[in-house]
């Protein structure tokens, strides 16, 4: 009996151990680790927004027009009383409709038509694939530079743990969102770019290109412009005016050689986009948003208009038709007069925020009506 009670205490005893470990909370995070997964959640949105949610949109569609073109046949195959043939058809449609999928190769003695289908469904699926890689890389590209900059500033002050940390999450963002790309695929568009730690960047006057002598220019300037909603534009540091997507802005203004027209674009970094165009009073047209815009992510936001000292600064790009309200911008900016077809532009900036921002330096060539260019 006395051993029996010993056991049992010990029992107890082991018990209550183990429901304290239990109980025990978890370690606290360093500020470094909170850190690090908070920026982490932000762009795993990022990441989910741009990348895989297009991609599974355009899977569904490549799921429904195999399906579409499966009925399409067996409902030709049954009306011409063809038995094998549409027997052969609802056997692709039962096997397609369980796996989402078509076999890497063709069984022998399939029927011509359901391999020609098939390898549509391939080459389809091998360009959304590519598009995904395209577009995660892309996402990548940003991201590492924030992690990039923050391992730069880390080491620079000692602290060589952290600085491992973010280290080691660089590793794992690029070995998860950058699988092999399949064999047949190719990334257009994406030259590879080294990580880079962003310093203040200072703002350069692009070339003014060859102004005849005697060239008149046409300083009184017309502008139209449509953007995402809350695009401000600014000339100079002074607010002229806030244009959205629905309806374009219209303005006018007395432009200078050396004019800087910045603007703040307010809502969601994802949908940026901003089209200008600038004509003369007899509408001649003058110049518009290109690739030569530049966007940056200003040093002082409650002074984002000032470009002289920028953290960072990269050529605008185009935005993409598929994106999220660009067709939107374009049909607001083909009501203008004199409309000259520009697609509109973007930031590839992503400082964190809702928030992104686009410049231009006018130049005096700018300014020459074409017939007087060289």
């Amino acid at each position: 009996m006395k051993i029996q009670c010993i056991i049992l205490a010990g029992l107890l005893a082991l018990c209550g151990a183990l429901a304290a470990q239990e109980a025990a909370p978890a370690p606290e995070q360093s500020e470094m680790q909170k850190w690090i997964a908070a920026l982490d959640a932000q762009w795993q949105a990022v990441f989910a927004r741009e990348v895989t949610a297009p991609m599974e949109a355009e899977r569904v569609k490549l799921w429904e027009q195999y399906l579409v073109g499966i009925e399409a046949a067996i409902t030709k195959a049954t009306g011409a009383a063809d038995l094998d043939t549409a027997l052969a058809w609802r056997k692709e449609r039962d096997r397609f409709s369980a796996a989402k999928d078509v076999p890497s190769e063709d069984e022998a003695g399939i029927l011509p038509a359901i391999k020609q289908l098939r390898a549509g469904w391939r080459a389809q699926n091998l360009k959304i694939l590519a598009e995904r890689a395209e577009h995660a890389k892309a996402v990548q590209i940003r991201y590492d530079q924030v992690l990039a900059q923050a391992q730069a500033q880390l080491t620079q002050h000692q602290r060589l743990d952290d600085a491992v940390m973010v280290k080691a999450k660089r590793e794992q963002v690029a070995a998860a969102w950058l699988p092999p790309v399949p064999p047949g695929t190719s990334l257009v568009g994406i030259p590879p770019v080294a990580p880079k730690t962003v310093v203040p960047v200072p703002v350069t006057k692009p070339s003014t290109g060859s102004v005849p002598v005697g060239a008149k220019l046409a300083e009184n300037t017309h502008i139209h412009a449509s953007g995402n909603n809350g695009c401000i534009i600014t000339i100079n540091g002074k607010e002229i005016v806030t244009v959205k997507r629905d309806k374009p802005g219209s303005f006018s203004h007395r432009l200078h050689d050396g004019d800087i027209i910045a603007v703040k674009l307010t809502d969601r970094f994802d949908i940026n986009c901003f089209w200008l165009s600038c004509f003369a009073p007899d509408g001649e047209f003058l110049f518009e948003t290109s690739e030569q815009w530049t966007c940056y992510i200003p040093a002082d936001l409650k002074k984002w208009w000032n470009i002289k000292s920028v953290k960072d600064q990269k050529p605008a790009q185009f935005a993409p038709d598929r994106q999220e309200y660009v067709d939107t911008v374009k049909k607001s900016a083909s009501q203008t007069p004199f409309y000259n077809g520009a697609q509109p532009i973007r930031s590839i900036l992503d400082p964190g925020t809702r928030t992104a921002w686009l410049y231009y330096m006018v130049t005096k060539t700018d300014l020459v009506l074409k017939p007087q260019r060289k």
